[in-house]
């Protein structure tokens, strides 16, 4: 399985879109720092690092993560059956099982990295653009919350790997991220019910940590089952798919 595993990192290592979605990462600090420039001389709405930290989170998780997650875990899934490797793939001497396993370890901790990747770059707009000093409580709860919602929106990607590995094809996983997005900005429209679509749960859960006090009656009891039965039906599909 370790092997696997890494062979499935060595694919990220040579692939050129593992340098874009980095790039990527830079749209939500970005943001921030343009917001923190326009108001760098308003005294009534001196930007801040809770600010500033709100900001790269809701682009990242009400527009980027899903659409740059829903891409990646396409890439992964999709690309060995456009190139009709998955031929090979198949015949080898180890279970679907293990090999679904080892590519989803694979795109979890490569998008992990880049939620990590986010955090960083966050930290060096702000230092760059802030001039309010970061304390270690403050880094610590921020760090903390852009952990904490990147996680939940990775609880996702086993339902875009299970539409890749349905459809074989880039294009449903990628619509089924924009899904995500527009649900993710009809649910804010109602404070009541919106916290109720699942997608929109890591959105709801940063603005209550900023302030919006938002009702949020499940966060992990509906996203950690949502994760567990969509990888099954990963597991139940790809063990049980016609290669041909």
């Amino acid at each position: 399985m370790l092997k696997m595993i890494a062979l499935e990192f060595r694919k990220w290592k040579r692939s050129k879109i593992l340098f874009g979605a980095v790039a990527a990462t830079l749209i939500g600090p970005f943001v921030a720092a343009a917001s923190a420039y326009a108001h760098l001389h308003n005294a009534a709405s001196a930007p801040d690092w809770a600010s500033f930290f709100a900001i790269t989170l809701q682009v990242n998780l009400s527009l980027l993560f899903p659409i740059l997650f829903g891409a990646l875990t396409a890439y992964t899934f999709v690309q060995e059956y456009q190139d009709r490797t998955i031929i090979n793939l198949f015949t080898l001497p180890e279970s679907r099982v293990k090999i679904l396993l080892a590519k989803m370890i694979a795109v979890l901790g490569t998008l992990l990295t880049l939620i990590i990747v986010s955090l960083l770059f966050t930290l060096i707009g702000g230092k760059l653009m802030l001039s309010a000093p970061l304390t270690m409580p403050t880094f610590l709860r921020l760090s903390g919350l852009t952990l904490i919602t990147g996680v939940m929106v990775l609880c996702f990607i086993p339902v875009f790997a299970y539409i890749g590995i349905r459809s074989r094809h880039f294009i449903p996983p990628l619509v089924g991220a924009t899904g995500f997005t527009l649900l993710n900005f009809s649910a804010l429209v109602s404070p009541t019910y919106g916290p109720l679509v699942p997608t929109s749960i890591p959105v709801f859960y940063l603005l209550n940590a900023i302030g919006w006090r938002a009702s949020i009656p499940y966060v992990w009891s509906m996203l950690l089952p949502i994760f567990a039965l969509s990888l099954l039906f990963c597991l139940r599909e790809y063990a049980s798919q016609d290669i041909h």
